[in-house]
Order: structure tokens, then C-alpha cells, then sequence
């Protein structure tokens, strides 16, 4: 789809607005009369309403859309804009039956509740419900975007959407044809709720995001869906057919450790560790009960269930914090002539022998030039 398709011949007008558009608090009023006649100088009738300045701006009114299909409603260009949707409604005219899996919606179309194009960085929308719209509930093309408090439901693609460093806090995405929620690298979203969405609750696209305090049910796909490095905390997933992915692994507010399914030679270990991971030192590792083990990314046995396999045969090279020699293969850049240590986990049994209560990891000092998986840990 052409976002360009949203524009009307008046866009390119420069703004400047009248002092009859402003409140007694010199927040600019946006209603559904003056949408329909322009708001002021710069907007011409019609949707979308045009925000070309920096400045604040309030509904005092719901923006019905519903008889102009593919149009949007508030579309911004100007960076430094804070939209208080002050507790009305921009509503279009799609309507979607079912819910997660069976959800159905008619098709993609145009037009977003509220669209933010790429230069309006720091661009704030607040306070207010999005809904039926033939794409997006909010559709940011900016980096740096604040949504906070908005409800978003049964718009024709995602519920929010937008790129990288989005601020998303204390929205609810109910029932939108593609993902709940959709953002970029850094994002941060916060206290939210997806709910019978038809693809994912909550997707984040690029590294270092944030989830905290949220929930994902009902969804089509999955509950969640984050990159590598991206920190998972607070949150719960529940009916979601599909597995949900934090790093290509599991979702855990614990911090994350696993033994690779590939073996190396002990020059190998520092880079054996995916994105978001890195060669585990014995003592990141020393009380496993404190972390989560990661069965998407490492080694499982018959009967691991959630936790890490055990036993002589399931060993990986770690760091073990002594001194460059022959017991690191001369920090790991060493794959013969050389020892480093290797460990597995044990189950211990019996508890009257005080060797047993030390610790869960036993070790032994391998050659370097034997292959060995490598425990890893999150960074």
C-alpha cells in the first residue's frame, strides 16, 4: 500500500493556524465539524485532518470515518505534536467478526486512525480509541513515537504499529487482523494487553526491546514475538497455539541459559552463542534455580521438560575465572595443545554427604582440540 494514497491536494500547504482554533489553554480543538470544513487555514475540508505544526492538539469530538472507506483520520508531519485523543473515538468503516484464529476482517484497505509520517519524530498520541480503520489503529513511520493509553480493536491490519525507540504504554489491542502490537528495535512496551488478535499478541522487530508487565491471550499465532536481546519480564501468555519466541528462544522473565546443539574446538566458544547470549562463566551458572533454561535454543533430553539436560555425557565447555594457561585454552583462543574445562550438571541424591550440597555442576579439564558443546548465558 502507497501511504501516499492518504494525502489530499491541500497537504501541501503551509499551516498557520487562526486563533479561533485554539482553546482557552491554547491546545488546538479538532472535532468532526471542523474536519469536514478544515480546521484551519492549511487543512482543507475533509479528512485526513492535516497536523503540520509542532504544537498540542485535542479531540473535542468523535471522527466518524465510516462513510469515507480508505481515508485516514489524523495524519501528522510535524515533529514535536502531542494528540490528545481526550477520550473520543476516530472510528472507520470496517467490521471484522470472530476472534484470533478465526478473525475475520474483509481485506486490507486504506487509511489509519491516526498516521505519522517519518519526519514527525517525538510525536506524542494519548487518550482515546481506534477502531475499524482499513490498516492501522496508529501507524507511526517515525522513530521515537509515544503512544500511551489508547485502545485499539478491530482495525483491518495491526492495532499499533510503528518503528524503532517507540514508548508504548497502558493499551489494550483487541481483535485487529495482524498483530496487536508492532514495533521496531528499542521499543518499549509497558502495562499493555493484546487479546484475540489474528496474528501475534505482541511482535518486536529488531534488538533491544522491552516487554514488561503485559498480557497476550487468545491470540492466532503467538503471544509474543521478540528479537534477539529484547528483555521479557512480568508478562503472561496464555492460548496462544503457537510457541512464543523471545530470541528465537523462549519468553522468561528469567535470565536465560542454554548448552548449544553444535560442539567446537576450544578457539570456537566466544562467538558459539547467538545474538542476545555469550559463552557462560561457571559462575553466571552457579545456582541454575535462579535462571531459565532455554529448550527453543539448547540441547534437551527425552525427559527435560523445562529445565536443562543432566548427567556424564552432557558436557560444555565455560569459563571458569582463573588465571590465562593451559586450564582456558589460553583464553579460548587455543584448540590444541591445551586443556579447558568442561561441566555438566548432576543430579544430586544424597543430601547426607556434605560434597553433594556444594554445587549442581561437576567438571573435568578436556583437550582443546576435542569438540564440546558451550554453555551460554544472556547477556
Amino acid at each position: 500500500m502507497n501511504r501516499l494514497s492518504f494525502l489530499k491536494p491541500a497537504a501541501i500547504a503551509f499551516l498557520m493556524i487562526s486563533t479561533n482554533s485554539f482553546s482557552a489553554d491554547g491546545v488546538v480543538e479538532i472535532n468532526q465539524a471542523c474536519a469536514l470544513n478544515g480546521c484551519y487555514p492549511g487543512d482543507a475540508p475533509g479528512f485526513p485532518v492535516f497536523i503540520q505544526q509542532p504544537g498540542s492538539y485535542r479531540l473535542t469530538g468523535n471522527l466518524d470515518l465510516s462513510g469515507t472507506p480508505d481515508t485516514t483520520g489524523v495524519q501528522i508531519s510535524s515533529p514535536f505534536v502531542t494528540l490528545d485523543l481526550n477520550g473520543f473515538e476516530v472510528a472507520g468503516p470496517k467490521v471484522c467478526t470472530g476472534s484470533g484464529s478465526t478473525l475475520d476482517c474483509g481485506g486490507v484497505d486504506d487509511g489509519a486512525g491516526v498516521l505519522i509520517e517519518a519526519d514527525a519524530r517525538a510525536v506524542v498520541v494519548r487518550n482515546g480509541t481506534v477502531r475499524n480503520m482499513g490498516t492501522e489503529g496508529i501507524w507511526s513511520f517515525a522513530d521515537g513515537t509515544t503512544i500511551e493509553n489508547i485502545r485499539a480493536m478491530h482495525n483491518a491490519r495491526n492495532g499499533l504499529r510503528g518503528q524503532s525507540n517507540t514508548l508504548v504504554t497502558d493499551c489494550v489491542a483487541i481483535e485487529n487482523f495482524d498483530d496487536g502490537f508492532d514495533f521496531g528495535a528499542g521499543s518499549v512496551i509497558r502495562g499493555t494487553t493484546a487479546l484475540g488478535n489474528g496474528n501475534d499478541g505482541i511482535e518486536i522487530n529488531g534488538s533491544n526491546g522491552v516487554v514488561d508487565g503485559t498480557s497476550s491471550r487468545g491470540n492466532g499465532n503467538r503471544g509474543y514475538n521478540l528479537s534477539h536481546s529484547s528483555k521479557f519480564s512480568r508478562s503472561t501468555s496464555s492460548n496462544n497455539p503457537s510457541t512464543d519466541t523471545c530470541g528465537g528462544g523462549i519468553c522468561t522473565s528469567a535470565r536465560r541459559y542454554y548448552l548449544t546443539t553444535s560442539t567446537h574446538q576450544g578457539d570456537e566458544p566466544l562467538s558459539a552463542c547467538v545474538s542476545g547470549f555469550h559463552m557462560a562463566s561457571i559462575w553466571e551458572m552457579s545456582n541454575p534455580g535462579d535462571l531459565s533454561y532455554d529448550t527453543l535454543l539448547g540441547q534437551t533430553q527425552g525427559d527435560t521438560g523445562s529445565g536443562p539436560p543432566t548427567g556424564l555425557l552432557v558436557r560444555g565447555w565455560a569459563r571458569n575465572g582463573q588465571q590465562n594457561g593451559g586450564s582456558s585454552c589460553v583464553n579460548w583462543t587455543s584448540n590444541s595443545g591445551d586443556t579447558g574445562p568442561v561441566y555438566q550438571l548432576v543430579q544430586r541424591t544424597d543430601l547426607n554427604n556434605p560434597a553433594q550440597k556444594i554445587s549442581p555442576w561437576e567438571s573435568e579439564l578436556r583437550n582443546c582440540g576435542e569438540f564440546w558443546p558451550v554453555w551460554c548465558v544472556e547477556d
